[in-house]
């Protein structure tokens, strides 16, 4: 039995119904073709390509993230943040502190840091919060103390009559 085929290889047959129309970049305005090669040389078509180049999509989302920051949709400061997780540290002067959010609580308690603590770092995080995340025993690497910071460990406080492994005295 001969079979008819319109195509001779399923590559054939994907090429053959992909749509190769141009498209117009949403950033730039610029004409392209929403198919790429991959390292292999393979042809991908990719529908739901919106931008010309890996420039013109980081530009959009730029520019879309600040417009979502002007109309205050952006993410939150403060209590409320999506990531934020329960800090229990103890200070160099031995008082514990409990919060939500380790940048608020940097922010909120510059007192407590010197002057080169909280100077910004890789345009992120201010030298006191990587500090105070390096105690923190949810790291893969975890210090035991920075600068007189210490872990405040629950668990060890239930087993020991209300003392923490690390608490001084």
């Amino acid at each position: 039995m001969i079979h008819k085929r319109k195509y001779c290889s399923r590559i054939c047959y994907a090429k053959g119904r992909t749509k190769n129309e141009d498209r117009d970049c949403l950033n730039c305005g610029k004409s392209y073709k929403p198919v790429f090669k991959r390292s292999d040389g393979k042809l991908i078509h990719n529908k739901t390509r919106k931008y010309c180049s890996l420039t013109c999509s980081r530009e959009a989302n730029i520019e879309i993230t600040r417009e979502n920051h002007r109309k205050g949709k952006g993410c939150p400061k403060g209590l409320g943040h999506p990531s934020e997780k329960i800090w229990r540290i103890r200070s160099p002067r031995n008082k514990t502190y409990c919060f939500k959010n380790l940048a608020e609580f940097v922010r909120t308690n510059k007192h407590l840091f010197n002057d080169e603590d909280l100077v910004i770092k890789d345009n992120k995080n201010t030298v006191a919060e990587r500090g105070l995340m390096c105690i923190c025993p949810r790291r893969k690497e975890v210090r035991g103390s920075w600068k007189g910071w210490t872990w405040v460990s629950q668990t060890e406080r239930i087993h020991n009559e209300g003392r923490d492994f690390l608490e001084r005295p």
